[in-house]
């Protein structure tokens, strides 16, 4: 018979020893009333009923979501099983059991850290205990999270941070929530859950875990306290429905100035998709879907935002003067994913020394706006595919946007014509001065244009009425199917102060319209187009000014580098010259300098076809060089030497009204004298008639008389006779 038995027991399969059949037949109420029909649910916890995910003995992997079953007339359907955490890993999790009213909706049974092993449970015969701790085993060790409900008292040393005998008050210790577990009506995921689970939290702070859910939300969530941690679930960063990611979502119609509203200190936001779901809002005074107001060191981490009726995330100081400037000053933004809001996809404003690090502002209005704030770092990232600038600065002066850095960041698909991927604007909007964004590093990142926009419509890096800055090392080029840009780097100034701006070492697009007029005290150099064909032919950067007269041309290589390739054009955009890599000048037009001395010798080259073109109403040809390298002056409009003119080592004439010309023939009649129409002769021209023939030269009391364009002939009444008659102008 003992054989028998232990045979039989060999026989359960060692996998049915990886879970528990839960059983249960009499859920009642306190008169006896059994559940007409229900569910109950079981979820894995730690010993602080946090969601864990654990291991199934045997193998495979927990979700952290409840599994539920139905209950019918206080009866659990047979066959429900959960994993038997004699055999988990870790070993020993806990469940949170509750069971729901499907009627109602109302939670009627929630029993938090329950403990069972085995192979079988059931629910009618738990006993509740109030000991949420058990005894550390031996050696006194804990595995995961222990929950201390009081003051603990340490003997010796201690891994919290204490080295000595000593003691922890609870509020020192910090707290973790799980926010679905405090909702106003358990199962209602809104943000009652993380407010209530806030409100339990110490004033030393704590953490609110979302879970794997789903909030709407009816009104903003507050954060005032400090040191307190939001987060959900990690996930990879998308703004789809991957399942595991915490969501919070603007509830139709509820117009929320934000969906989350951080002023504590030190408090951090992570881990969560938020959508103000702007297609079912009026969009009246929305700020941002996650807003840090005067919150001292904000921190963004890991968080999605999307479809914010106006910014996706914003970091906002109230005053930038006085002892309350600059109140959420210092924070740090990683990694983060800012897309298909109404405003900026991500903002700063009136906030210096703000750190973003790998952060993707796409597909809105702007995508990172500086808006006074000073000191910001942007490394890496993507600014693309924004209706306007992927990055746009401004401010005022007294707080404005100065030592800011860009670099590693990638820029394309920005916005319509007119609009720049970097618009960095010095002008002070409050005070009508100038350089309120001043002193930016703008270095390594990357252009590729965009097919949107009207072709040269817009640059690449554009310095507006700023100073200072330093623009090296970035890469502007056109991708396949993008339009070109009117200038890859721009620099232009509407007042005559202008800082001195570096423009160095930057591969650019070679597809541009015009390039450079240099701005007083602007040093270029080392700049190349990239193309090795034809570089002298590409345009890289334009730097203009609103003062006549107050233009300074410089260019300049870097030590060791080939001289620019850069073209000339004026405040009109025209062009005047391109200088190529060997330092020749290819004219395009050509204006006098008067009282400027000429301190460097040169040469300008024209080849074959080249032509100087004067214009007026018309264009006129000045000069030209044809195949045969003859020097042509002028066209059918004629030319005119202004000054005495020598040829060869002739005298120098000073006039053409004095060199003899012949005019035309006059054959007489039998009249006394005959005329000769001569466009352009005054009764002060000289004139004289050569005979041509015999009856000419037998013909007496010839003479001439000049007129306003005639000439007329006296002569003895015989016809016949030929005159060549020759006139010097005057």
């Amino acid at each position: 018979m003992a054989i028998a038995l232990i045979c039989a027991a060999a026989a359960v399969p060692a996998t049915a020893q990886n879970w528990t059949t839960i059983s249960a037949s009499n859920i009642t109420d306190a008169a006896g009333n059994k559940l007409a029909a229900g569910q109950i649910c079981f979820l894995g916890t730690d010993q602080n009923n946090v969601a864990i995910n654990f291991a199934i003995g045997g193998g495979g992997q927990v979700l952290k979501r409840p599994v539920c079953a139905t209950v019918t007339n206080g009866a659990i359907a047979a066959g429900f099983q959960v994993p038997n955490p004699a055999n988990t890993s870790p070993a020993g999790v806990l469940y949170h059991v509750y069971v729901r009213d499907t009627s109602s909706g109302q939670i009627v049974v929630d029993y938090k850290l329950v403990r069972f092993t085995g192979t079988a449970w059931d629910l009618d015969n738990y006993q509740p205990s109030s000991t949420t701790v058990p005894p550390p085993p031996t050696p006194a060790s804990v595995t995961g999270p222990l929950n201390v409900n009081g003051n603990m008292s340490i003997s010796g040393t201690s891994s919290l941070g204490v080295t000595t005998a000593s003691s922890l008050t609870a509020s020192s210790v910090n707290q973790r929530r799980f926010a679905p577990f405090w909702c106003n009506s358990l199962g209602t995921f809104d943000e009652s859950c993380w407010t209530n689970a806030i409100a339990t939290l110490s004033s030393a702070g704590g953490e609110v875990d979302g879970g794997p859910y789903t909030y709407t939300f009816n009104a903003m969530l507050t954060v005032a306290g400090s040191g307190i941690v939001l987060r959900g679930n990690p996930q990879p960063m998308s703004t789809g429905s991957i399942y595991g990611s915490t969501r919070i979502t603007t509830a139709n119609g509820a117009n929320l100035s934000a969906l989350i509203k951080v002023t504590g200190a030190g408090d951090v936001v992570k881990n969560l998709t938020l959508d103000g779901n702007k297609t079912n809002e009026t969009c009246a005074g929305t700020e941002a879907n996650l807003l840090y107001s005067d919150s001292a060191r904000p921190e963004i981490e890991d968080v999605s935002t999307q479809n914010s009726c106006g910014a996706g995330w914003e970091i906002y100081s109230s005053s930038t003067s006085g002892a309350n400037a600059n109140l959420s000053g210092g924070g740090n933004v990683i990694n983060t994913m800012s897309l298909n809001n109404a405003g900026s996809a991500c903002l700063v404003k009136n906030t210096a020394d703000t750190s973003l690090r790998g952060d993707q502002c796409e597909n809105s209005t702007v995508g990172l706006e500086l808006d006074s704030a000073p000191t910001t770092r942007v490394i890496g990232g993507d600014l693309g595919g924004n209706a306007r600038q992927g990055l746009y600065c401004h401010g005022i002066a007294n707080f404005g946007s100065f030592g800011g850095i860009i670099t590693g960041v990638q820029f394309g698909n920005n916005g319509g014509s007119g609009t720049d991927d970097i618009l960095i604007n010095g002008w002070d909007e409050a005070a009508a001065a100038h350089n309120a964004c001043v002193g930016f590093s703008i270095a390594a990142n990357e252009f590729i244009s965009s097919p949107t926009r009207a072709a040269a419509s817009w640059s690449a890096i554009h310095l507006q009425d700023s100073a200072d800055n330093a623009v090296t090392g970035n890469r502007i080029g056109v991708a396949s199917g993008a339009t070109s840009y009117k200038y890859d780097i721009q620099i232009s100034q509407s007042a005559a102060t202008e800082g001195r701006d570096t423009v160095s070492a930057n591969r650019l697009s070679g597809w541009v319209t015009q390039a450079i007029l240099p701005q007083t005290n602007t040093f270029l150099g080392g700049n190349a187009t990239g193309d090795a064909d034809q570089p002298e032919l590409y345009s890289s950067m334009v730097v203009q000014t609103g003062t006549p007269g107050n233009v300074a041309l410089t260019a300049k290589a870097a030590a060791g580098q080939a001289a620019d390739v850069f073209d000339v054009v004026d405040a009109n955009d025209d062009q005047l010259a391109r200088v190529n890599a060997a330092g020749v000048i290819y004219s395009h037009f050509l204006d006098s300098m008067s009282g400027t001395a000429c301190a460097l010798s040169g040469f300008l080259r024209l080849c074959d076809g080249d032509t100087v073109v004067g214009h007026h109403a018309v264009d006129v040809q000045v000069l030209t060089v044809n195949a045969a390298n003859q020097t042509q002056v002028g066209d059918s409009h004629g030319v005119l030497l202004a000054g005495p003119t020598a040829i060869g080592s002739g005298s120098a004439i000073s006039s053409s009204g004095v060199i003899d010309q012949y005019i035309g023939d006059i054959t007489t009649t039998a009249a006394a004298s005959d005329p000769l129409t001569v466009p352009n002769l005054t009764n002060s021209s000289r004139c004289h008639a050569q005979a041509a023939n015999a009856v000419a030269a037998s013909l007496t009391g010839v003479y001439i008389v000049e007129a306003a364009n005639t000439v007329t002939l006296y002569h003895s009444a015989t016809a016949g006779g030929d005159f060549h008659v020759f006139c010097a102008m005057q």
